[in-house]
C-alpha cells in the first residue's frame, strides 16, 4: 500500500506542477481530479471492502499429499459470495524437518463465488510438515491506498510423505521366520498348527479326514510368523534432497517387512516405533517430521540404517 501512496503523490505533484507551468483550463481540471481520486475511489469500494471484509476467505488444502504431486490450494468466500475491488493474501509456510520456508500471494479482483486455484506446488517439493506460521489477508479499494483486514479461514498444516522406492539391500533378516504363534481370535491364516480337539473349540476348525484317520477329532489352530525384529533406521541429514531419497527408500523397505510381520523403525532419538500398516507409518512419519537432530549411530542388537547414498547396511 505504501508503494501506491508513494505512486499516487508522485502524480499529484506532477498534476500540481503542470497546472503552475500550463494556463490552460483543464489543468486544473487535471490537478481536481487527481486531488479527487483517492475519495471516489474510496467511496465507490468502501460498500464492498465492508462486505467482502465481514463475510471473510476460506483456503482449502489436503491434509497430506505424497511427494512431488501437484499441489492447488482452493481460495473461496467464507460465508457467502463477495466482489472484493482488490484482494490481496499472503501465505507464510515452514517446513522444518527440510529447512524450507515459503511465502505463497494470491490477488484476486472482482466477483469471487466459487473456488480459485492457487498453485502450491512448491509445498510438496520436500517431505515434511508444513505449517502455516503467519497469514495476511486484506482488501483494498480500486486504487490500493485504502484497505480492509479480511478474516481468513486457512489450513494449520500440511503432510509431505514419501514415494516408495526399492532399497539397495533388502532387510531379509526382519522376514526370517524363526517360528509361530497362534493367532489371536482364530479365522483365517496361510498356517496351521494341528492339535486334539479342546470342548469349546469351533466345529468348523475340525480337520475332518485327519480326524477320521485317527478317530479322534483333530483341529487346526491359525497361527502367524514370528520373524526376527530387526529396527530399520533412516540415517538423515542436512540435504533435504537426500533426506527425501532416505525416507522413500525407508518406505520400500517397511512395506517389504509388512509383507511378513509387523516393522520396527527408529527416530531421530532412537525410540522405537512398531508400524503394523499405513496408519502406523505415517505416526511414524508425523513423529520423525517433529524431531530435530541426528539419529544415534547404533542400537543393541541388529540394525537396519538407510543411509543418503543409497547403500543400505545391515548391522547383525
Amino acid at each position: 500500500m505504501l508503494k501506491n501512496w508513494l505512486i499516487y503523490l508522485g502524480l499529484l505533484a506532477a498534476a500540481f506542477v503542470f497546472s503552475l507551468y500550463y494556463f490552460k483550463w483543464f489543468s486544473w481540471i487535471v490537478l481536481l481530479i487527481a486531488a479527487a481520486a483517492p475519495i471516489v475511489s474510496l467511496l465507490l469500494s468502501l460498500p464492498f471492502m465492508i462486505t467482502a471484509a465481514a463475510g471473510g476467505v476460506n483456503v482449502s488444502a489436503p491434509g497430506s499429499v505424497s511427494r512431488g504431486d501437484g499441489l492447488s490450494l482452493g481460495v473461496s468466500p467464507l460465508k457467502r459470495a463477495s466482489v472484493f475491488p482488490r484482494l490481496k493474501l499472503t501465505l507464510a509456510c515452514e517446513n522444518r524437518f527440510a529447512s524450507q520456508k515459503l511465502r505463497l500471494r494470491f490477488c484476486h479482483c472482482g466477483l469471487l463465488r466459487s473456488p480459485l486455484s492457487l498453485d502450491a506446488s512448491a509445498l510438496s517439493a520436500h517431505c515434511g510438515e508444513v505449517t502455516v506460521t503467519r497469514r495476511r489477508c486484506f482488501v483494498y479499494d480500486m486504487l490500493g491506498l485504502f484497505c480492509l483486514p479480511v478474516r481468513i479461514n486457512a489450513p494449520e498444516s500440511l503432510t509431505v510423505y514419501p514415494v516408495a522406492e526399492e532399497p539397495a539391500l533388502l532387510p531379509e533378516a526382519a522376514m526370517t521366520v524363526v517360528g509361530y504363534k497362534p493367532k489371536s481370535g482364530g479365522g483365517f491364516a496361510d498356517d496351521y498348527e494341528l492339535r486334539p480337539y479342546i470342548e469349546g473349540d469351533s466345529p468348523r476348525s475340525i480337520h475332518w479326514k485327519l480326524s477320521s484317520r485317527t478317530d479322534e477329532p483333530i483341529v487346526r489352530e491359525p497361527s502367524l510368523p514370528v520373524c526376527r525384529e530387526l529396527p530399520l533406521m533412516p540415517v538423515l541429514g542436512k540435504n533435504r534432497t537426500e533426506n527425501d531419497g532416505v525416507l522413500a527408500r525407508l518406505y520400500g523397505a517397511v512395506r517389504l517387512v509388512l509383507t511378513r510381520t509387523d516393522a520396527v523403525c527408529l527416530d531421530r532419538q532412537g525410540e522405537a516405533h512398531r508400524v503394523n500398516g499405513d496408519d502406523g507409518w505415517k505416526e511414524y512419519l508425523r513423529a520423525l517430521y517433529a524431531q530435530s537432530g541426528s539419529a544415534p549411530a547404533q542400537t543393541a542388537g541388529g540394525l537396519y540404517r538407510v543411509t543418503p547414498s543409497g547403500e543400505e547396511v545391515s548391522g547383525l
